[in-house]
């Protein structure tokens, strides 16, 4: 059973050192998908999760949306996340994804979203508005393997999600990670989604 929480934060922005990004994002703490090699499970010693599994807790961030930083957010590269899914199942109800691209939008930034949801063509409008990118995770074509490693979205669904973004004209980046020996065959991943992929 999935553990819910709702806790009060003041700033949502996470300066961070990946390449060519300012801040990062992460609308929630933990993660329903359970991926078994999630490389997020770290940030559990953070949190006040220590009882419990990583996979089985998740905390919705609830931001007034008041911009906290030391330097403005306005033209930045920003990465919405990098260690949750932004459109995990909850977010159907909790809409915390929405509210934060709401406030970035008002703000002004260069956005990209990382996730492996469907869901994430609920936001078009306002991530087609906001010129943001999208980015799918996909590591294999395997759906069988897909059901036993994680609980996340069918790979199909993930590559009609990816053709629908591209379709309405949303930057599409197909992120093929983690790459597994002799499983990941990216060849055949890139082959897939060629027509409907501007980036990997």
């Amino acid at each position: 059973m999935l553990d819910i929480k709702e806790i009060h934060v003041d700033n949502v922005f996470s300066k961070t050192s990946f390449q060519g990004y300012s801040y990062v994002i992460n609308p929630y703490t933990g993660c329903s998908s359970g991926c078994l090699y999630c490389h997020a499970c770290f940030m559990q010693q953070f949190t006040n999760h220590t009882g419990e599994t990583w996979g089985e807790f998740i905390d919705v961030k609830r931001w007034d949306g008041i911009v906290r930083t030391k330097r403005t957010v306005k033209d930045r590269n920003i990465l919405m996340s990098t260690v949750t899914d932004p459109y995990n199942p909850i977010e159907k109800e909790y809409k915390n994804t929405r509210f934060i691209l709401e406030k970035l939008h008002e703000i002004g930034c260069n956005l990209t979203v990382c996730t492996r949801s469907d869901l994430v063509l609920r936001d078009i409008d306002i991530l087609k508005d906001m010129k943001a990118k999208v980015s799918m995770s996909i590591n294999t074509l395997d759906e069988d393997f897909v059901k036993n490693t994680e609980k996340t979205t069918p790979i199909a669904k993930r590559l009609e999600a990816l053709k629908k973004l591209h379709d309405e004209g949303i930057y599409t980046i197909l992120c093929v990670s983690p790459i597994f020996p002799y499983i990941t065959d990216f060849e055949e991943i890139v082959e897939k989604a060629r027509d409907f992929t501007d980036e990997y």
